[in-house]
């Protein structure tokens, strides 16, 4: 899978989940374009190697964060050590 398609489909499953409009395994895996087995490759990834806290209602029928916040792609700066009376570097999420 390419790079841009990788990040489009995070995003879209970051929108759908914080819209919690994702449906069943079954509907999201459809609106993704790909089949219920790979959803749930996906999902371990998400929750395994970017740390994605998503859970499933089933009453509901649809996945959600248990903490607030999205999914994010990007660099985030970092702060370098400064002395005391020093500007502060404040990280920059470019996403």
């Amino acid at each position: 899978m390419h790079f841009r398609t990788t990040k489009e489909h995070l995003e879209r499953i970051d929108a759908l989940i914080r819209r919690r409009a994702t449906g069943t395994p079954d509907q999201l895996a459809q609106k993704l374009g790909i089949c219920r087995a790979t959803w749930f490759e996906w999902l371990e990834q998400l929750r395994t190697d970017l740390g994605l806290p998503i859970a499933y209602d089933p009453a509901a029928q649809t996945y959600y964060y248990t903490r607030p916040g999205r999914a994010a792609c990007g660099f985030m700066e970092e702060s370098l050590p400064q002395a005391i009376d020093g500007p502060t570097n404040h990280p920059k999420s470019f996403f």
